[in-house]
């Protein structure tokens, strides 16, 4: 306020004409307030953070159980919300904008026209294989790729899960057959036409029609389909022509080339075959309220029976794939949290623990699991109202697990880190509450640790969560809008937890340091006491052997630097006797009466 009115002052008394020296000064006196003001406003703020901190610290001290069995009670309440948990691994939900024209078109042709209910819709599940053998990759080499491929389509035909099969659920066309695309259907699905058929390869580039394709009749008699294209049903298919001998299928055709080559009797023909492919692929198609454990049930079977008769590796891809590829994954970094999380605290623990009470086999290393544990419950808190909100949890989201456990364990270095230092401090300046009956000692030493980290933990918990927050209330990607909202809850409830669960951790840890140190003092004194009595009765020793005269004032005409000379070199020499009772009690009685003789007390 000085400076204020000294420029107010300063600025009204220099000439409207000059701008010199007095311009300069002027300037320097300018910056010197906006200086002052911004520092002392930083101070007032400052200080009523700290205060603030040290009345959070107080507080926590003084019912330290109790707040730390209500962050239990809210972190068990909020994790009930976890009953409603749902896994998204839909690309279009993920990673389309919900604003977006395409979703709200298609969100209103599912309101709006019942044939595309969920009961109505279409599953597919597709089959691949490719060859088994190390002596060749071409899966058309000979029959048994096939006949491998009639196999394992029986055996997931037959596969069970929650006591349905797939077979159950089968889309049908208009011919009452399932509904599939794939090599077998050119021999209609039956493995014995297939063996009946000595000229496979060549069925194969001609594809005939069939009864169990995507065929429909729509009032004829004949299927109005056209024929399934090869590269659909084998992968990398490759057709070559053959030159053979005439047959009687081939005697029947009217070619005027060939029955030229007949007459001549060199009639041959030329056929194309399927020589080589690399793969196979099936799909079947069925209803739409086709169960999830159907499908898991057939993918096992596939995996169990694989490689099928030695010929083919076969895989199974459902609508269930993706999902469960997502519940995988979140599995393995399930085990890589916990892992993590007990990492965290043999590190913790290591860290934390007093080494005095290390050396005490005492129980300073309780502070490693409490700030973990006050982690978790910020993390059961965040993820239980999220999902009773309607959240879902989405791969991303296990970043901010690791985020949270790091943030959660800083912060906790930072409290404890201060706690130490303020018992250090104390411990060197001799200030160090030990008296028995100070109730607020635990207090008074946590509120000033809080007093000193609050204001950190505050500020990088302020950033981190303000940062997120942005992030999520800008983002137009779903996934990226739900992680950093989850991200932000999780970094504010870490911060909630660590001034309540872990300071009553920090307040229980204090007490029990406070009650070492003060049975240490105890001890001190009571071993100084016993010091005290040892000379006593080494005193009583020395009357009691006749030297107590000298140790007490007469006027016997020696002159005092004569006595104290003798008594000194008496003393000096003198060793006392062995603890005995019987000497002690004599040496006592003796003592008693040289003193009562000599007049005067020596005790």
């Amino acid at each position: 306020f000085t400076e204020a009115h000294q420029l107010l002052h300063f600025t009204s008394s220099v000439p409207s004409g000059d701008s010199g020296t007095h311009h300069t000064q002027r300037e320097k006196m300018y910056e010197r307030v906006v200086f002052g003001w911004s520092a002392a406003t930083q101070e007032v703020l400052d200080e009523g953070m700290q205060r603030g901190f040290e009345v959070v610290g107080r507080k926590v001290s003084r019912w330290p159980r109790l707040v730390m069995a209500t962050s239990v009670a809210v972190a068990l309440l909020s994790g009930l919300g976890l009953l409603r948990a749902t896994v998204e691994s839909d690309d279009d939900k993920l990673y389309v904008p919900r604003g977006s024209e395409a979703v709200e078109q298609g969100e209103w042709v599912e309101k709006t026209f019942d044939v595309l209910q969920s009961s109505n819709h279409t599953k597919s599940i597709s089959l691949y294989c490719v060859s088994a053998r190390h002596s060749t990759k071409n899966v058309l080499d000979d029959r048994e790729g096939m006949l491998a491929l009639f196999d394992i389509s029986a055996t997931i035909f037959r596969s069970k899960g929650s006591g349905c099969t797939l077979s159950d659920y089968a889309h049908q066309n208009d011919f009452g057959n399932q509904l599939t695309q794939s090599a077998m259907q050119f021999w209609n699905n039956s493995k014995d036409s297939f063996l009946a058929d000595p000229d496979w390869r060549r069925t194969l580039a001609d594809r005939p029609l069939t009864l169990y394709g995507m065929s429909h009749t729509h009032g004829h008699e004949k299927p109005y389909a056209q024929r399934a294209s090869l590269a659909s049903v084998l992968g990398k298919a490759v057709l070559e022509d053959e030159e053979r001998p005439s047959s009687a299928e081939d005697d029947q055709k009217d070619d005027e080339a060939y029955d030229a080559a007949a007459d001549a009797g060199t009639a041959v023909v030329t056929v194309t075959v399927a020589a080589r492919a690399e793969a196979f692929q099936a799909k079947y198609w069925y209803n739409g309220d086709l169960p999830d454990e159907c499908t898991r049930a057939a993918d096992e079977a596939v995996e169990k029976a694989s490689p099928v008769n030695g010929a083919l590796h076969c895989y199974l891809h459902s609508h269930t794939s993706y999902r469960d590829a997502v519940l995988e994954a979140i599995s393995h970094d399930l085990i890589l949290v916990v892992a993590s999380v007990l990492i965290l605290v043999l590190f913790a623990t290591a860290c934390f623990a007093n080494q005095r009470d290390l050396r005490r086999g005492t129980k300073g290393w309780l502070l490693g699991p409490a700030a973990l544990f006050g982690v978790s419950l910020a993390l059961a808190t965040t993820f239980g109202l999220w999902m009773f909100g309607g959240g879902y949890f989405h791969s991303l989201m296990g970043a901010a697990i690791f985020m949270v456990l790091g943030l959660g364990v800083d912060d906790a270095f930072v409290i404890v880190d201060a706690l130490d230092l303020v018992w250090a401090d104390a411990e060197t300046k001799g200030t160090l509450p030990l008296d028995l009956g100070d109730d607020s000692a635990v207090g008074s030493i946590v509120g000033d640790a809080l007093r000193q980290a609050g204001a950190s933990i505050l500020v990088t918990s302020a950033t981190d969560g303000f940062a997120f927050a942005a992030c999520a209330l800008t983002t137009n990607i779903p996934a990226l809008r739900s992680f950093c909202g989850v991200a932000a809850l999780a970094v504010f409830f870490d911060f909630l937890f660590q001034i309540t669960w872990f300071v009553g951790a920090v307040a229980l840890e204090t007490q029990r340091r406070l009650g070492v140190a003060r049975r240490e003092r105890l001890l001190s004194l009571l071993e100084s006491e016993a010091d005290s009595l040892v000379s006593l009765s080494h005193v009583g020793l020395l009357a009691a052997s006749g030297y107590a005269s000298s140790l007490v004032p007469s006027n016997d005409g020696y002159s005092s630097e004569t006595k104290d000379a003798g008594t000194a070199a008496r003393v000096a020499a003198y060793t006392p006797p062995p603890p005995h009772h019987s000497s002690g009690s004599s040496g006592s009685s003796s003592g008693s009466s040289a003193t009562q003789n000599g007049g005067s007390s020596a005790e």
